[in-house]
Order: C-alpha cells, then sequence, then structure tokens
C-alpha cells in the first residue's frame, strides 16, 4: 500500500482528538474479544530501567478473532441511528490490565468515519476523527516507516482490563468499505500517569540552568511520553537538569 487517499486538503478543524459524552443508550452494542489470562511468565514485574533510559510499562498481547480486515468485519454488527449513520463496536477484555490500548491496522477509512475509544460505563469518551488517523499514518510513511506498523494507528489507553472501540459511519456509506483490523492491544501493567523514572544525568555541554535567568520556565518543565516499541509500551520522562560544568 503507498499512500492512503483523503490525506491532502483537509479540514483542520477536523483534525484533532477530543473528550465527548455520549449517552449509554446511544452506544452501539459491542462484541466482546475476551483474551486468556496471562501465564505467570507475563505476570511478574517488569523490568526496571536503568538511568535515562524509558520504562517499559507494558507488552502487546495478539488479538486473533480480529487479526485481519475481514475477521473483524464479521465482529462487526452495524445499526443505524436516526440521522443515517451507521455504528458498531468491539470491545476487548485483557484480564488484570491496568490499562488497555488498541491498535487499529488501517486498509481504508471512508470519508466522515469517527472512532470512539471508552471503557464500559464511562460517562467521557475520546473521539477520533478519521481525518486525524489517516493523517498520522501518512506522517508514517513519509517519515519511511513500512510493512505492518505504517498502517498501524495505537488509539487513547483506557484504564481498567477492557476498551471499547466504536466506529461511525457517515450517512449513506456503505460499511464494506471501512477496512480495519484490530491484531494487537497493549496491556498496561502500570498506568502512563503512573510511571516513574530517573531523569538522565546531564551532559558537560549542559547550560545550568539555574544560572540563565532566561530559562527560567523550562528549568520547571516536565515532558513525558509513551510510546509502543516493537512489543512492548514504554514511556520516557524528561525533565530540565543541572549541569555542574557551566555557569
Amino acid at each position: 500500500m503507498g499512500a492512503l487517499e483523503g490525506t491532502t486538503a483537509l479540514d483542520e478543524r477536523q483534525v484533532q482528538i477530543r473528550e465527548v459524552a455520549q449517552a449509554v443508550a446511544d452506544r452501539a452494542i459491542p462484541r466482546v474479544i475476551a483474551l486468556p489470562a496471562l501465564p505467570e511468565t507475563r505476570s511478574e514485574a517488569l523490568p526496571v530501567a536503568g538511568p535515562g533510559q524509558p520504562q517499559q510499562i507494558g507488552f502487546s498481547r495478539s488479538v486473533v478473532l480480529a487479526a485481519d480486515a475481514g475477521a473483524t468485519a464479521q465482529l462487526l454488527d452495524w445499526t443505524t441511528a436516526a440521522d443515517g449513520s451507521r455504528r458498531a463496536a468491539i470491545d476487548v477484555r485483557s484480564p488484570d490490565a491496568r490499562g488497555v490500548r488498541l491498535g487499529l491496522r488501517v486498509q481504508q477509512l471512508p470519508p466522515g468515519t469517527v472512532l470512539r475509544v471508552y471503557g464500559p460505563g464511562a460517562q467521557q469518551m475520546l473521539e477520533i476523527s478519521g481525518t486525524e488517523v489517516l493523517r498520522s499514518i501518512q506522517r508514517n510513511l513519509d517519515g519511511g516507516a513500512t510493512g505492518d506498523d505504517a498502517y498501524t494507528y495505537w488509539l487513547p489507553s483506557v484504564d481498567g482490563a477492557e476498551a471499547v472501540l466504536e466506529a461511525e459511519l457517515a450517512p449513506g456509506v456503505n460499511p464494506a468499505l471501512f477496512k480495519v483490523a484490530l491484531p494487537r492491544v497493549v496491556h498496561l501493567k502500570v498506568l502512563p500517569g503512573d510511571a516513574l523514572e530517573t531523569p538522565q544525568a546531564a551532559g558537560a555541554c549542559n547550560v545550568d540552568v539555574m544560572c540563565t535567568a532566561a530559562q527560567d520556565t523550562q528549568s520547571r518543565s516536565v515532558a513525558r511520553m509513551s510510546f509502543v516499541d516493537g512489543g512492548s509500551v514504554r514511556i520516557s520522562v524528561c525533565e530540565a537538569v543541572e549541569s555542574v560544568t557551566q555557569s
């Protein structure tokens, strides 16, 4: 597959991830995929990273029942709303997970597609436009990524042992045009907000921010980024640190 259609001349207002409220009665009834309990070897504590290294907080699991677009299509029970839009949902459960993150492999998204991800019973959910998903995948391709990873969009993580993905198609769109798979999910053993990491020591060329008033704001900054790396998910924390070599 090459560049995806629909990624140029996009309306920037549609490129967003936002938190929305949706009445339970308006949600699609999901098909449930219950993954087996983890073997003891995967239930043990995660390895501790060295100073300045990303800390592993979870790992990916295969979802055999949704391994490709054809299998995933069989799981989607589309219902039609009063406005003509169509919705379907999948609920993935990974026992004993502190959080779950779904990996969506995209083959085709029709115009007007909206994705939502949430935990069962939650009043709020995160809503992602199909436009944003396609733009993210295009960035992967532009960056030289290849294979399945290039076409995988990692949805926001959901607290708890299960996460629901709901897809909504615009009125008049044939569900056959929605071609995605859900072959992998991340089983989080530590929530990103709870992960800790020892900041990396300052290098010899660093400027001591305590001696530079112009960098006062930056000196109090902390950046936290979680990312999927191969078969595991890691979090990296960067803090402004002092150097003892310059002032």
